[in-house]
């Protein structure tokens, strides 16, 4: 199984940074690319999942209900 998060927003990585507290002390223009470049490899995990029949589960949809 593969995760991934086909959208991404600075506020939202703000508000919920995961386990890593890490994340508050990054530059802001870093936590910005980090919200543009999850997104798109997460895309790319999806698309590979697809291709070889594995499970990908988008943790937007989880995050939101």
């Amino acid at each position: 199984m593969f995760l991934g998060c086909s959208r991404m927003t600075l506020e939202g990585l703000n508000q919920f940074p995961g386990r890593s507290q890490g994340y508050d002390s990054l530059p802001e223009a870093l936590r910005r690319q980090i919200v543009q470049d999850v997104p798109r490899w997460s895309a790319f995990i999806r698309q590979e999942a697809e291709r070889f029949g594995y499970a990908y589960v988008d943790l937007v949809k989880t995050i939101a209900s």
